[in-house]
């Protein structure tokens, strides 16, 4: 009599080679290569296999539960060249060409445009967390002025948000976020 698996199951068997070696290079990056799927599919099935396992702990495997935790915690899964899937903490980011602007006849950067912004208000511990949050995976570029911050809210800033630096500025009140 044969057994079925379940769908969990049988999806985190078809990549439990994959994630042992993952595992079993951790703290290091991996990189896999693989034919005959699209680089996309590859990286969701993995990470979506590795979440199936800590869900579902019916599933008897050697793989560390705790490691496994730590992966999805820990790292990033994104596209890498020659059709290869990264699987390890954020690169640094590239450096881009900046964008012109044309406005009224004049031509500015991009980056000159956002220096003119004005201050964020960070009164409301919401609004610090997201700023923070964004700044923290690059969504937003440096130098960013804060004001009206909590001192409450930014205690063990390192640990949270690891990608940031916060100085005061001789401003009353006015820090930078870079």
């Amino acid at each position: 009599m044969t057994t079925t698996l379940n769908p969990a199951e049988a999806h985190f068997r078809l990549y439990e080679p994959v994630i042992a070696d993952i595992v079993s290079r951790y703290p290091s990056p991996s990189e896999i290569s693989f034919t005959g799927a699209g680089q996309s599919t590859v990286r969701i099935n993995i990470k979506l296999a590795m979440e199936n396992y800590l869900k579902h702990t019916s599933i008897n495997s050697p793989v560390s539960r705790e490691t496994v935790t730590l992966i999805l915690r820990e790292f990033i899964f994104s596209n890498a060249e020659d059709r290869k899937v990264y699987i390890g903490p954020r690169r640094p980011t590239r450096r881009h060409r900046p964008l012109h602007l044309a406005s009224s006849g004049e031509t500015t950067t991009l980056s000159h445009a956002m220096q003119e912004l004005d201050p964020i208000n960070c009164s409301d511990p919401t609004t610090f967390h997201a700023i923070m949050h964004l700044k923290n995976y690059d969504h937003i570029k440096p130098p960013v002025k804060l004001t009206n911050l909590n001192p409450a809210n930014y205690q063990n800033l390192e640990s949270t948000y690891p990608n940031i630096e916060l100085l005061t500025t001789p401003e009353d009140g006015v820090h930078i976020l870079l």
